[in-house]
C-alpha cells in the first residue's frame, strides 16, 4: 500500500510518496503519476522516496515509464531522497544514470523557485 502527497512550488511539485513501490501497487500508482505529469503545469516533478519501505522490478518499471511519459509533456522526473535499497535495486538493474537524482535539502533548494 502507498499513500501520495503533492506539494507545489511555482514550477515545481514535489509528491511524497510513503509506503511499498511493489507489484501491487505498481498499476495504480503509475496512473496516479502518469495523471499528475499531464494535468500538472509544472517543469520538475520531484519524487520523495524516503519513505518508501519496499523496491521491487514492477516498481522501477513504474518510474521509468513516469519518466518516459513526464518526459513526452517536457517534464522531468526527478528522484529525492531515495533509500539505500531503491539505490541498490536502481543499480542492480542497470538504471543507476537514468535519472536525476537528488539527496540532500540543499539539493533540493538549488532547483526550487525563489
Amino acid at each position: 500500500m502507498y499513500q501520495l502527497t503533492l506539494e507545489r512550488y511555482d514550477q515545481l511539485l514535489i509528491a511524497h510518496l510513503r509506503g511499498d513501490l511493489t507489484l501491487p501497487e505498481a498499476v495504480s500508482l503509475r496512473q496516479e503519476m502518469e495523471k499528475i505529469a499531464k494535468r500538472e503545469k509544472v517543469k520538475d516533478i520531484i519524487l520523495n522516496l524516503a519513505l518508501v519501505e519496499n523496491v521491487d522490478n514492477s516498481g522501477l518499471g513504474v518510474l521509468v515509464a513516469v519518466s518516459t511519459f513526464a518526459r513526452s509533456f517536457g517534464k522531468r522526473l526527478v528522484l529525492y531522497q531515495s533509500p539505500e535499497k531503491v539505490l541498490e535495486a536502481l543499480k542492480q538493474a542497470s538504471l543507476d544514470g537514468f535519472f536525476p537524482l537528488l539527496e540532500e535539502d540543499e539539493d533540493l533548494l538549488l532547483v526550487m523557485p525563489d
